[in-house]
């Protein structure tokens, strides 16, 4: 019975695609919410430049630190696919921590209204980490074997089948 091929490539473009499409979103979510809070009392005035410059600048400090993460990413898991679990903890370690430097930095120095900022900080952060998530839980079952095999081949039968039960099969969780 013959191996199927290795596959080489890295989700690059879908974790990029994600990282784009969270910010965007972490941008919206901000401006909306701003505009159902300001519906009753500020009315027309509810979004000035300052607004959408803050709702701006948030995602923009997680699209910055995500994408030296997904560098990382690519520089650390592209040989060795072993490395690849410490290359996607990297990944997403870069991004929280650059970007929460960067965006308090954008924060302070730029003297950016408050809820805006941070409500689409977030927004995009969260969302960037749950799509990840779903990217790379996609991911790896596919490339088990290449990831965690020691002699560089796929494994061929054996070990845990992705459930993450962490039960054998036949035994019983009590």
């Amino acid at each position: 019975m013959a191996l199927p091929p290795v596959d080489n490539s890295l989700p690059i473009k879908s974790l990029a695609a994600a990282l784009l499409a969270s910010c965007a979103m972490g941008t919206l979510a901000a401006v909306v919410l701003r505009l159902m809070s300001a519906s009753g009392a500020e009315g027309s005035s509810a979004v000035d430049g300052d607004m959408i410059k803050a709702a701006l600048m948030g995602p923009a400090s997680i699209l910055l630190a995500g994408t030296l993460g997904l560098a990382a990413f690519f520089a650390v898991g592209r040989d060795d696919r072993r490395k690849l679990p410490g290359a996607i903890m990297a990944c997403s370690g870069i991004r929280m921590f650059v970007g929460l430097g960067v965006g308090y930095g954008l924060f302070v120095s730029l003297g950016l209204p408050k809820a805006p900022f941070w409500q689409s900080f977030l927004v995009a952060g969260v969302l960037v980490l749950v799509v990840e998530t779903l990217i790379m839980n996609r991911y790896l079952p596919r490339h088990a074997g290449q990831v965690f095999s020691t002699s560089g081949q796929p494994a061929t039968s054996g070990g845990d089948t992705g459930s993450g039960s962490g039960v054998a099969s036949g035994e019983t969780m009590r």
